[in-house]
């Protein structure tokens, strides 16, 4: 049986499960951790992969075409890096997570709902903006104050459709259509934080 985890979110703030869960493929994105945009597959010795497309034979017959060879030579020292600030950025995130989890509830006064649970990776927090349409808020909150979040996933930025996680999670496909996504970095502030909830009341405010 093979396990293929997608840990693009997790690469340089939580630890990856590679021998304890018996990882057969690690995806990872490096741009998510502030590195070059490239993606990244590990794979165990044992697990033979197939060719999408056929060519040249470069990487073995993997895959044809020329790799972005000064971008492949920062894997190493970045991941590297990565793993010894693991523990800070986490001890950073957490606190960022806690904050505005704490500004968002004086704020909201009951307009807004936290729905990520407090154990859950504290890079990302969803909430719930019942009566508004995420896709619509987002746009306005960046307009009017420069905040960059999303209502979704970048892999589903360009599909109409709820999210498919939030429907599987039994919410009506209404609920998942005002739900925006809050990602931190350990680059934040808590300046940052007040500043962003500011900035939600007052699109609220203004919609």
């Amino acid at each position: 049986t093979c396990l293929c985890l997608d840990a693009s979110q997790c690469l340089g703030r939580v630890a990856l499960p590679w021998t304890s869960a018996q990882v057969t493929l690690l995806a990872l994105s490096l741009r998510k951790a502030g590195g070059p945009q490239l993606g990244v597959l590990i794979r165990r010795r044992n697990c033979r992969l197939s060719p999408l497309w056929y060519g040249g034979g470069q990487q073995d017959g993997l895959r044809p075409g020329t790799l972005d060879a000064p971008s492949i030579a920062l894997v190493k020292p970045l991941l590297t890096l990565l793993k010894q600030e693991q523990a800070d950025n986490f001890h950073k995130l957490s606190a960022l997570n806690t904050a505005l989890r704490q500004e968002l509830s004086v704020a909201g006064q009951g307009r807004w709902e936290i729905l990520t649970p407090p154990t859950a990776p504290p890079s990302i927090l969803s909430v719930r903006l019942p009566g508004y349409d995420a896709g619509v808020f987002v746009r306005l909150l960046a307009q009017a104050h420069g905040f960059q979040i999303s209502s979704g996933s970048a892999c589903a930025a360009e599909s109409p459709a709820p999210s498919h996680v939030l429907n599987a999670m039994g919410y009506p496909p209404d609920f998942a259509r005002q739900v925006i996504r809050l990602c931190l970095s350990p680059a934040h502030t808590l300046e940052d934080i007040r500043n962003l909830v500011q900035a939600i009341r007052k699109t609220i405010e203004d919609y």
